[in-house]
């Protein structure tokens, strides 16, 4: 019996989470705190009158690449350690 007296339906595999609800993964926490370093930097910029290929290299370059850069080498020093 489920809740209420209702039988419980079955779970679906495909909306099973690994992990508990509301905890970011490392790879999350990470490119959140970039894009949001890269939208402050970008407004920064703009407050200096930069050019708008400098603040589209900003974003670019902060909130996409960066992230990415430390992801791909953090994963790589986990699987490193892991041997």
């Amino acid at each position: 019996m489920g809740f209420g007296g209702l039988s419980s339906a079955p779970r679906n595999p495909f909306l099973a989470r690994s992990r508990a609800p509301g905890v970011l993964s490392r790879e999350n926490r990470i490119g959140i705190a970039f894009i949001v370093f890269a939208l402050l930097s970008a407004y920064a910029a703009l407050q200096f009158d930069a050019p708008s290929w400098a603040v589209s290299a900003i974003i670019l370059g902060v909130g996409v690449v960066s992230p990415l850069l430390l992801n791909d080498y953090l994963d790589r020093r986990e699987d490193a350690g892991a041997d």
